[in-house]
C-alpha cells in the first residue's frame, strides 16, 4: 500500500510538471518601454524547458548587433537561483508561480531588488506578456513590456 501511495504521488508530481504552460520557445513580437532611453531589442527568443522540479530558462537577445545570453534553472519556490550569461554571472532570480498562467520573477543584487517581471499567458497559451520593472540610478521605476508569441514546430 505504501508503494502504491508513493507511486501515486510521483505520478501527480510528474503530471503537474508536464502541465507547465510556459514550457516552449517564445519570440518577441513587440516591445514598449516607459523609459525613453531604452530601445527595442532587434530580436529576442526565450526558451523554457522542464527541469527536475522547475524550469530551465534561456534567453538570447540581439540589440545593436550585441548578443546577450542569460540562462538559469529554478524552481517556483521563491529561492534564489544563479543566472549566468555570455558575459558572466548576472543578478540571481527567484520565481513564484501565482497561478497556471502567471509567474513572477524577482532579480536581486546584494540585498536589493534590481528588477522584477510578471509573465502572463493568454487563455489560449499562445501569447506571453512580460512586464518588467527596473530602476535607474536614482531608483526611479522604469517599466518595459514585451509581448511574445509561442513558436511552433509546424
Amino acid at each position: 500500500m505504501k508503494t502504491l501511495y508513493v507511486l501515486m504521488l510521483f505520478c501527480m508530481a510528474s503530471t503537474a510538471q508536464a502541465m507547465d504552460a510556459f514550457i516552449g520557445t517564445w519570440k518577441l513580437t513587440s516591445f514598449k518601454s516607459m523609459d525613453t532611453e531604452a530601445s527595442s531589442p532587434d530580436m529576442m527568443l526565450i526558451m523554457m524547458e522542464q527541469a527536475e522540479s522547475g524550469i530551465h530558462y534561456r534567453s538570447e537577445t540581439i540589440s545593436k548587433s550585441r548578443v546577450v545570453i542569460a540562462e538559469y534553472t529554478a524552481e517556483y519556490d521563491g529561492h534564489l537561483s544563479l543566472v549566468t550569461g555570455n558575459y558572466g554571472l548576472m543578478a540571481p532570480v527567484k520565481l513564484m508561480r501565482i497561478d497556471a498562467h502567471t509567474v513572477e520573477a524577482t532579480y536581486i543584487r546584494g540585498l536589493q531588488v534590481v528588477a522584477s517581471s510578471r509573465r502572463v499567458l493568454t487563455d489560449d497559451e499562445t501569447t506571453m506578456t512580460i512586464t518588467t520593472q527596473t530602476y535607474d540610478a536614482e531608483r526611479h521605476a522604469l517599466t518595459n513590456v514585451g509581448v511574445y508569441r509561442r513558436v511552433t514546430d509546424n
